[in-house]
């Protein structure tokens, strides 16, 4: 699982990006228990802000070629009858202890790549 990381919103000023950087950071602090080895992959470890744990999934597999396979595996009318489940692709995520979903307090969510926490 590779992704980019994925601005929802553009802080209004240096002073707010600031700001939000130290919600995130203090996040992923407290989700390892400040041990400072943990503190040290920050920087590998975060993904992103999205607006959902559903839009940073939907980022993930855009990521991927699978809509170029899709369309030249699948037949279109049988492909505009398909469903990706995002929210069910995160939380298998998420239950199998790959990533860590965080809610921002103020709106949407920060993603965590665990898997970062064992390099």
């Amino acid at each position: 699982m590779t992704h980019e990381r994925h601005a929802t919103t553009t802080p209004s000023s240096p002073e707010a990006a600031s700001r939000e950087h130290a919600a995130v950071y203090d996040a992923w602090a407290r989700l390892n228990d400040h041990n400072p080895h943990a503190l040290a992959l920050f920087d590998r470890a975060y993904c992103g802000h999205y607006d959902s744990v559903a839009a940073w999934a939907g980022d993930v597999v855009a990521s991927t070629e699978l809509g170029e396979v899709l369309a030249q595996q699948i037949p279109h009318w049988i492909a505009k009858h398909l469903f990706l489940d995002y929210q069910g692709l995160a939380r298998e995520w998420t239950d199998n202890r790959e990533v860590h979903i965080e809610p921002d307090p103020a709106g949407g969510v920060w993603v965590f790549d665990l898997r970062a926490r064992l390099l």
